[in-house]
């Protein structure tokens, strides 16, 4: 039998060597890592904003809201002076009001008069007894109808009863100075229409918006003259002035963001009704209210009063609120409000691109120097509508403005219209109210137009239905400076 080899008939099992395939890169793994790390700080940063509250927006109805102003008061005054000099008595006392004809004072230039008036002051028994009966009657009428309540009335009573013992010595004075037969440097004068009296003047007497300047209204500085009984007065010197009747006027400045939130609705000619509460007469009196230009071309408000005006006699400047009843609006927290600057372009030069993004066309230079265009992306903050009449002769808003984020832009960027005709160089830049929303879980700015606060101060109400503001049961953030805007506030 033939030998056979012992490796023949095997099976040999052959094993390819397979190269190791080099590993892509897993940018899904990247992009998922990233995402993950970002959540990741983004939880940590708002576990250390958990003090960060929210407010729901109410509507508020019936709220007293006031606004706090000090003003200037002018009103119909007439200034007199001396004819001629000599010592001087009043007739009438300060404050009082005198009817056409009535004497107001004497001039004495020997003072003779003087010392004949202090003489029968000395003894009330020099009086007459008609001026006595007059005084017991005013008297008793008052003490039989006197009211606890009514406890102011007793200084106009007092008042009252003063100027009558003045007129009863002057009375007495002067019969004493007719039997002498010395008046021959004598002189009894008299108001040639009635009026208030006041022995005391001012740089304001007889002012209006056309003498009234900004400074007049900021420096709240009366140089006051005032004329003494009993003192030596020159010739055509200051004696009295009178003020025609109750009516009076208060003109005050309103700051920009007032001129936005209500001098819309205030005009040159038509008044606008009024409250505003005194707190020096502890109420709150109904006036309207205009626009007016001063002098030096500065806009300011006035508010006209019918009545009361004899209360500020002895004021050229006055504290007071004005008051905003039942005002409807927005309620937030005064603390809920920042500020955010923005430029304004013309609403004429805005487009929308493809993906319905609002844009405006900058122009620009390309790389190799050449004039070119570019589309900027913006967000709109606010607008500014102008009214302008449609067909059927009824007014219509039209978009005029639009406020645009400061950071899409610079100031002296040229803009192009869309049909490149004409161009708009970007140079306004305004401040603007507003609040942060919270409704997508980060603080987002949006605008409000304030009409006023409530009287406790902590809450502001703000204009309903503003376009690219807020509404109702909207979140905002409570506390404006604990956070930055786009800041995540919760997921």
């Amino acid at each position: 039998m033939a030998k056979t080899s012992g490796n023949k008939g095997r099976n040999r099992k052959v094993v390819s060597y397979q190269k190791k395939k080099k590993r892509k890169f897993d940018w899904f793994f990247l992009v998922f890592a990233a995402i993950l790390v970002y959540l990741v700080v983004q939880v940590m940063h708002f576990a250390d904003n958990d003090d960060i509250a929210l407010f729901e927006v109410k509507t508020s109805e019936k709220i007293s809201t006031n606004r706090y102003y000090s003003g200037l008061i002018t009103r119909e005054e007439y200034v007199y002076t001396a004819d001629h000099a000599g010592y001087i008595n009043f007739y009438v006392t300060n404050g009082r009001k005198a009817s056409a004809g009535a004497t107001i004072y004497t001039l004495d230039e020997t003072g003779n008069f003087s010392q004949l008036l202090i003489a029968a002051s000395n003894d009330g028994t020099d009086l007459a007894r008609d001026s006595l009966l007059r005084l017991k009657d005013k008297m008793v009428e008052f003490s039989t109808e006197f009211q606890p309540i009514d406890f102011k009335d007793v200084y106009t009573v007092k008042n009252t009863i003063v100027v009558s013992v003045l007129d009863a010595l002057n009375e007495e004075a002067l019969q004493q100075l007719a039997d002498s037969a010395s008046q021959d440097a004598f002189f009894k004068v008299s108001t040639d229409q009635s009026g208030f009296v006041l022995y005391q003047s001012d740089q304001y007497d007889g002012a209006d918006n056309d003498t009234l300047q900004v400074s007049d209204l900021i420096q709240h500085v009366a140089e006051t003259k005032i004329t003494q009984a009993g003192s030596y007065v020159e010739q055509d010197a200051f004696v009295y002035k009178l003020v025609k009747d109750d009516q009076f006027s208060v003109h005050f400045l309103l700051s920009e963001d007032e001129m936005n939130r209500f001098g819309k609705n205030l005009s040159y000619t038509e008044g606008t009704r009024q409250s505003v509460y005194f707190e020096q007469l502890e109420q709150t009196l109904q006036g309207k209210m205009y626009l007016e230009l001063l002098g030096d071309g500065t806009v300011c408000a006035r508010i006209d009063f019918t009545s009361m005006g004899s209360n500020f006699l002895n004021n050229r400047f006055v504290e007071f609120e004005l008051v905003d009843e039942n005002m409807i609006g927005l309620k937030i927290p005064s603390s809920a409000v920042t500020e955010k600057q923005f430029f304004m372009v013309p609403a004429a030069y805005q487009s929308v691109n493809n993906s319905g993004r609002v844009v405006f066309f900058k122009e620009a230079v390309d790389s190799e120097g050449n004039p070119s265009v570019q589309n900027v992306i913006v967000q709109i903050y606010g607008v500014v509508t102008e009214d302008t009449p449609s067909e059927d002769g009824s007014a219509q808003a039209v978009d005029k403005w639009y406020y645009i984020d400061a950071e899409s832009l610079q100031l002296g960027d040229v803009l192009r219209s869309p049909d490149g005709g004409e161009t708009y160089t970007i140079s306004n830049q305004v401040t603007l109210p507003g609040v942060y929303l919270a409704n997508q879980g980060y603080a987002e700015f949006r605008q409000i137009s304030i009409l006023g606060e409530t009287s406790d101060h902590n809450y502001q109400i703000v204009e309903k239905g503003v376009r690219y503001g807020i509404s109702p049961f909207d979140y905002i953030v409570v506390d404006a400076a604990s956070v930055e805007e786009y800041q995540v506030l919760y997921y």
